[in-house]
């Protein structure tokens, strides 16, 4: 990836059969800024950062991370659940 890891969503939006979650989104992030998602549970924060992390695919727009489409491969976070971090490393 480039050094410029700026992030933006494009118009994004992200649906679940027919239930959009994610509606028609711009947002920019500039490199090294530090975002805060919150909300109750079931609202999406985690489904955004599966979009960012190229995890998920938007329903229509776009997103880039360095001016590139995210992939899996390119884009790494940790998930909240502990267990994800148990197999292959150990309790932590």
């Amino acid at each position: 990836m480039p050094e410029d890891g700026r992030i933006e969503l494009n118009q994004t939006t992200l649906k679940f059969d027919s239930h959009l979650l994610l509606r028609p989104t711009n947002l920019t992030i500039p490199t090294g800024a530090k975002v805060l998602i919150a909300g109750p549970s079931g609202i999406g924060k985690s489904s955004l950062l599966n979009l960012i992390a190229g995890r998920l695919n938007p329903s229509s727009g776009s997103i880039t991370v360095g001016g590139q489409t995210p992939r899996p491969t390119s884009v790494t976070y940790i998930t909240q659940s502990a267990t994800s971090l148990e197999a292959p490393f150990g309790t932590i």
